[in-house]
């Protein structure tokens, strides 16, 4: 994945050379799972799109 990212990152009209990306990909936790939770309930009370 991140050699496909790497070879799509161009860069722009006024740089000279890529920009330096990292990802990190980290499993779930139920904290994490719950805080989504709760923001999406607090977008629907609110009438967020």
């Amino acid at each position: 994945m991140n050699e496909t990212i790497a070879e799509r990152l161009r860069p722009g009209a006024q740089e000279t050379q890529r920009c330096a990306l990292d990802i990190t990909v980290a499993p779930l936790t139920f904290a994490d799972w719950a805080q989504g939770a709760a923001v999406a309930g607090i977008q629907h009370v609110l009438g967020a799109p």
